[in-house]
């Protein structure tokens, strides 16, 4: 309501302060499974709504400091992809936010990944857990990606991380798959369409684990003709960038929408097409004037780059 111009400033800040009054005494009570769930979960709602401003406004009081809850939590033990009471899915939802800052900045996920517990292979379960599963290996990616680990030990990485993204696609239920597939739907991209959105945002993750890691390999292609480095981003970054487009572009839910909308700026640098570029853009504001989420700060990035005043996604807009 208060993105939408709908509640005076000064109620807003009356029921923002009281909420913080009430986190102060759970934070302080006798503690329960049950105090802290709802802990957890009222720092993920109260982040959400901080997500409502564009970056530069965004002060992520309940990411930065609310992360010492999770991290808490971990300590005594490890979250896991099977986690899907409320504390769980609380923790999930905690993550998936904390992703959209790790591709806003180019940088690695705040949270410690090592309080995750991993798999090495992937049994069957529920919906729920093999979204989680890929929303992990997209956080290892970022790390891989955006981190600034020895080359060495980055391609090390990156070389075990493309077998988790290919073993989960291969071995998802068939109900994961797309039941619809409708190819140039929206021009460059097709319409991709899912039976739930616990698929569309699983999809989502997975097409951009394969670009983040295919972008960090470009150093690979540097002694290869033109002619293979154009078919490796072809096939490697262009083609699933395309296809997480398809996604977002068909989905009616919003939540994908959002759960999207910055990993298809991210991904969407790269595009050299004018339709492309121009059917992206007129999404990012579609869903900006619809949803009124923050989708500002992408566009301008987006434009700059494509119009070469921008060198790299978090640089300084040359003059």
């Amino acid at each position: 309501m208060n993105v939408r111009g709908e509640i005076d400033e000064a109620v807003k800040e009356d029921y923002h302060c009281k909420v913080i009054r009430i986190l102060i005494d759970s934070l302080s009570s006798v503690f329960s499974p049950e105090n802290e769930a709802t802990l957890l979960a009222t720092v993920v709602i109260l982040r959400m709504s901080e997500q409502f401003c564009e970056i530069d406004k965004d002060v992520r009081h309940h990411l930065d400091g609310a992360s010492s809850l999770f991290t808490l939590r971990g300590t005594t033990r490890k979250w896991s992809v099977y986690d899907t009471d409320l504390a769980g899915t609380s923790f999930w939802i905690y993550l998936r936010e904390s992703l959209r800052l790790c591709f806003l900045k180019e940088e690695k996920c705040q949270f410690d990944l090592a309080l995750i517990a991993g798999e090495s292979l992937f049994l069957p379960a529920s919906e729920e857990v093999w979204t989680n599963r890929i929303t992990l290996i997209l956080a290892l990616a970022c790390n891989c990606g955006f981190g600034k680990t020895a080359r060495s030990e980055r391609d090390l990485q990156s070389t075990r991380l493309k077998g988790l993204i290919e073993l989960w696609a291969s071995s998802v239920p068939d109900a994961f798959r797309p039941w619809s597939f409708r190819d140039g739907k929206f021009g460059p991209f097709p319409a991709i369409r899912f039976l739930s959105t616990w698929h569309e945002v699983a999809w989502q993750h997975y097409y951009t684990a394969k670009v983040i890691l295919a972008v960090d390999a470009l150093h690979m292609q540097e002694n290869t003709n033109i002619l293979r480095l154009n078919r490796y981003t072809e096939s490697q970054i262009f083609e699933p960038s395309r296809k997480l487009c398809g996604i977002c572009l068909a989905t009616r839910e919003i939540g994908s929408e959002i759960n999207g909308s910055h990993l298809v700026s991210w991904c969407g640098q790269f595009f050299t097409g004018k339709e492309e570029q121009r059917r992206l853009l007129d999404w990012l504001e579609t869903t900006m004037l619809e949803s009124r989420w923050p989708n500002r700060t992408c566009s301008e990035r987006l434009q700059q780059i494509w119009k070469g005043s921008r060198l790299q996604w978090v640089d300084t807009p040359c003059i």
